[in-house]
């Protein structure tokens, strides 16, 4: 299984990371340790100050010209096919996901729903989805269920009502076009 993160920088290393490490690979040799089959983790890294562009799907008035379409195909049609060929993956849908954090919780929640043929599962941590809410909000009603995706989202509890309320009307938004694993947790004091 292969998943695809999103902000490579911040996954593995303390020193290359914006805000903290996120220490993926001491997560994930502790679940294999506990006989958990673990995925091979694809860090991407973002383009520094190109990050907003590269994960937001539309055009933001305050923001750069959104280029997440173009990420999105980029992961889709070029690293995935190359990983793939390159690495002794399980390269069907069912083994492929798609995770991020703030921008990258959005551009993840986008591309799970573009590319359903791609990816089964999608995480989205702290999404940043009120830069482009509008839009992703028509755009999974007029993307539909055409594929069974399993999404986690969660914020933090002091990440304030704009994030908290935003990812339940993502959930309402997803069940009501059809997808029905959709978890969605406020995490009790954290932060973004």
């Amino acid at each position: 299984p292969v998943l695809y993160m999103h902000d490579g920088q911040n996954l593995f290393e303390t020193l290359t990371s914006f805000a903290g490490e996120w220490e993926v690979d001491e997560t994930l040799n502790k679940l294999a340790e506990e006989g958990y089959q673990v995925p091979i983790v694809i860090g991407i890294d973002n383009g520094g100050i190109h990050r907003t562009e590269e994960f937001t799907p539309w055009k933001h008035e305050d923001y750069p010209a959104g280029r997440g379409q173009d990420y999105m195909a980029f992961i889709v049609e070029t690293l995935k096919p190359h990983v793939d060929s390159n690495y002794r993956t399980i390269p069907d849908r069912e083994n492929t996901g798609i995770m991020g954090s703030s921008l990258g919780g959005l551009i993840s929640m986008f591309g799970a729903m573009e590319y359903q043929d791609v990816f089964s599962k999608s995480g989205s941590f702290s999404p940043a989805y009120w830069i482009n809410s509008d839009s992703l909000l028509d755009f999974i009603h007029e993307k539909g269920m055409l594929e069974v995706i399993r999404f986690y989202q969660n914020v933090g509890e002091l990440e304030g009502a704009q994030y908290v309320d935003m990812m339940y009307q993502m959930e309402d938004s997803l069940l009501a076009s059809g997808f029905n694993q959709v978890q969605s947790k406020v995490i009790e004091g954290g932060n973004h």
